[in-house]
């Protein structure tokens, strides 16, 4: 959408009639990706923070194609606003929650439709993974490992309801304080997409940030199966995040790096073939020696691993848990699973109680 000032833009201060008091605006920092839908503030109600995306219509008025940019504005907040009353229902633990959803009219008295604004409100934590995780800080591998367990069962929550995230990356996983205790929640579901549901996303290539897709789609590559297109993507997503959380780089930036000139993307005319996997998997190989292998404590390197293995295999047909493979299913259930175990046992090492 073209940048411009509208009624989204002077939201700072107004209290909707929901209770919420819009606050500050949220400025993405510079070179940060995510947040293009709406305009985002903080907000507040009764000491409670929260977190608005506003959006108005009137900005399909400044796109050349005006009926196409409508459709697309009110298809895709629409989209959101329903999959997150669905994920609210669904009593989703680890998926931020749409407390509230409002349309407000400002200057009311001209009748003007076009100052109509649509506002989500979403609770909000203490920040997202990418301003809180400082690897030059060394933060404990049991919390690392508990960043991982949440994100995971995440996934598997919307995967039982036949919802893919296709977005999945630190900015989107949001710090939250409950019952004392911090857990990590997957925020910004507006690129996800539905299984037997048709929505605004179906169609594209790839729904969500391009700097974090599945090598697949580097090559072009798609698949009819819905585990292996959309559940595999996400699988691939989620292994993003071990590179990141250990290494301090997510996993694109490391694999491209381990590629042959003639076969990166940008280089590579082949079809994603077997030939092209090999070449991959290598790339894989050396990523996991080079950066992964060296950045993890010993008592828990063979498991991550191979967790991180399965997570990114260039072949999205075997990518996830092998045994529940061999059952056609990616199964993100396994993973979150072990990650409890092995934050359990990190914390007992890091405390000294087990060697």
């Amino acid at each position: 959408m073209s940048q411009f000032n509208s009624p989204a833009d002077k939201l700072e201060g107004v209290t909707l009639s929901s209770g919420w008091k819009v606050l500050a605006r949220i400025v993405k920092s510079p070179g940060a990706s995510g947040g293009n839908f709406g305009i985002c503030y903080h907000a507040e109600k009764d000491g409670r923070p929260g977190f608005v995306k506003a959006l108005d219509f009137r900005r399909a008025f400044h796109e050349k194609d005006f009926i196409l940019a409508l459709n697309q504005l009110t298809s895709h907040v629409l989209w959101e606003k329903e999959l997150l009353e669905f994920c609210n229902k669904a009593s989703m633990s680890r998926v931020v929650r749409l407390l509230d959803y409002e349309d407000l009219i400002l200057d009311e008295d001209q009748g003007d439709q076009t100052k109509k604004v649509c506002c989500l409100i979403f609770e909000v934590g203490a920040g997202d993974l990418r301003t809180r995780f400082d690897i030059a800080r060394n933060p404990s591998h049991s919390w690392r490992l508990r960043v991982l367990r949440d994100v995971g069962l995440a996934l598997d929550q919307l995967h039982r309801k036949g919802v893919a995230h296709l977005d999945v990356k630190p900015s989107n996983v949001i710090a939250l304080a409950e019952s004392q205790f911090e857990v990590m929640k997957l925020g910004d579901l507006g690129r996800a997409v539905r299984k037997g549901m048709p929505g605004p996303f179906d169609a594209m290539a790839w729904p969500g940030d391009v700097g974090y897709m599945p090598p697949e789609k580097w090559y072009g590559h798609n698949s009819q199966q819905w585990n292996d297109e959309r559940e595999a993507a996400d699988a691939y997503l989620f292994g993003s995040l071990f590179a990141f959380l250990f290494t301090g780089v997510p996993m694109n930036n490391l694999l491209h790096n381990e590629i042959p000139d003639a076969f990166k993307p940008q280089q590579y005319r082949g079809v994603f073939d077997r030939q092209l996997i090999d070449v991959l998997r290598q790339a894989q190989a050396k990523v996991i020696a080079i950066y992964l292998r060296p950045a993890l404590p010993a008592c828990i390197a063979q498991e991550i691993e191979s967790m991180f293995l399965e997570l990114t295999d260039p072949d999205p047909t075997t990518r996830g848990d092998r045994k529940a493979r061999a059952r056609g299913i990616v199964g993100i259930d396994r993973y979150h699973q072990k990650l409890l175990k092995l934050a359990e046992r990190m914390s007992l090492h890091e405390r000294g109680i087990l060697a």
